[in-house]
């Protein structure tokens, strides 16, 4: 009984299936992608193209002055209550916000700077998608990879040739 009142609770609050699920989700594709893209690109010959995930960090940005906020907000989206009211303490300027993936296109390949990863302050970060691949090992990691491939490629209406 307690866990049907829990889960409906979470649905109520829109917990697990919101926004802060979605955006996960959506950043756990990207350093995916950014990963099975580069495996592609690494098996052509001479190879200098190079593909990065990265954050810019709890950065400032106008987006937060377009959301209604009130008290209902602490409870119904605590996370972004919290972001709301510590942005203009403790958030980066888009200017510092930028410099990662400024860095990245300007040094991206270079030794040390190797594509296919996930990046935050100029510096290489372990991923969750770093920690799947190495419990699953390369063949079963190549077979999931194929999975979702062909499944972006379902989803966005195209098709690309890529090896995996």
């Amino acid at each position: 009984v307690a866990q049907g009142l829990l889960g409906k609770l979470k649905a109520y609050l829109g917990m697990g299936t919101g926004t802060l699920h979605s955006y996960a989700l959506s950043k756990a594709h990207q350093v995916l992608f950014a990963a099975i893209l580069q495996r592609r690109f690494d098996s052509t010959q001479d190879n200098q193209r190079t593909v990065h995930a990265f954050t810019p960090g709890f950065t400032s940005t106008p987006i937060f002055a377009k959301f209604a906020f009130g008290w209902k907000t602490w409870f119904s989206n605590p996370t972004f209550a919290l972001l709301k009211v510590t942005e203009k303490y403790i958030a980066v300027g888009t200017d510092e916000g930028a410099k990662t993936g400024s860095w990245l296109a300007s040094c991206g390949g270079e030794r040390g700077v190797e594509g296919g990863g996930y990046w935050e302050w100029m510096s290489r970060k372990t991923s969750l998608i770093d920690l799947v691949e190495g419990g699953l090992g390369d063949e079963e990691w190549s077979k999931a990879c194929g999975r979702v491939w062909r499944a972006w490629e379902d989803d966005s209406g195209c098709t690309w040739d890529v090896a995996l």
